[in-house]
This record gives C-alpha cells, structure tokens and sequence, in this order.
C-alpha cells in the first residue's frame, strides 16, 4: 500500500494520505535487555544528604497493632470541598516530593476548617490555641497523639499524586 485515496476533503476535493515515513522502531529491533541490567549494589546502603531539603530518608512507620483507631483528636474537619489540591496543593511544592517533612508543609493549607470558616487555621485541642494545621499536625505527632481530618465535598479526589495522603504522617 503506498498511498489511500480518501475524498471529498471539506472543500469538495479529493485528496491522498501518504504512509508514515521515517525510522520509528530500531531496525535491529528492540535489546533483548540481557546484557543491560545492571545489579543495586551489595551493600543496599542509600546516603542521601542529610542536608537536602528535597530528598528525606523515610523512617517505618509504627506498625499497626490490629485495633481500631479509637478517640482521636480531630486536626481539621473541612468545609466543602478538599481534593488532593486541598489536601497536598501542587506548583512549588513539588519539589519536596521527596522530603516528606517538607512538603507536609502544605498540608490543608487551602482547606476551609469548618469549625471558623478559615483556611490553614485549626485548633490544637491539647492547648486550646490555634495554629496552621502542619504545626499542629507536628505537634500532636510530638506528643503521641493521633489524629484525623474529616473530609467534606470531593476528599482526595483529583490527580494522581501519590503526595496528599502521605502528609498525613506528620
């Protein structure tokens, strides 16, 4: 087939599409990927700078001890709606990716806290001030406390980033 004749084009004329020309697929074909892995190292140590402000080591977390998640203090009830740009917005944050510390800096920073109607402003119910929600969010975590958002419209829906529902660690 050299060329497919298709007509009338919009203005009432015929017209030919011509095959595709070039060299899309490698003419010795594909590696058969036999002789190009190479192994990780032995030693399976990763260093990452411990300076970074865009790459963290992450620690395990505490395993779960099989029991329901009871009596929690409430970090933020939202009001409306809380996609995954509520919850971990995009743009400059996405740098941090990979330093779970920093970029749990925007955590619901533009979720409206239900309780005030204000965005990025919760109450600490272990010292009854208010606070944006990563501080407070680190502090109940320095505490031993464990907590929950409530989602109202829409919780975590948008893209796919895996980023929003790590921020819940902190």
């Amino acid at each position: 087939l050299k060329s497919f004749e298709v007509g009338p084009s919009c203005s009432g004329s015929k017209f030919v599409l011509k095959p595709p020309t070039g060299d899309d697929l490698p003419q010795k074909g594909y590696d058969p990927g036999e002789d190009t892995f190479q192994s990780p190292s032995q030693s399976g140590e990763v260093v990452v700078d411990p300076k970074s402000d865009r790459l963290q080591l992450l620690e395990p977390f505490d395993r779960w001890d099989g029991k329901d998640l009871e009596d929690m203090i409430i970090l933020i009830k939202v009001k409306g709606k809380c996609t995954t740009d509520h919850i971990s917005a995009a743009g400059p944050w996405l740098k941090y990716r990979g330093h779970l510390d920093n970029i749990s800096n925007n955590l619901f920073l533009t979720a409206v806290n239900a309780e005030n109607g204000e965005m990025n402003k919760v109450r600490n119910h272990l010292t009854d001030s208010f606070g944006t929600v990563p501080e407070t969010a680190r502090y109940y975590k320095a505490q031993g406390a464990k907590w929950v958002a409530i989602g109202d419209e829409n919780y975590g829906e948008g893209s796919s980033r895996d980023m929003p529902p790590s921020n819940h660690d902190i």
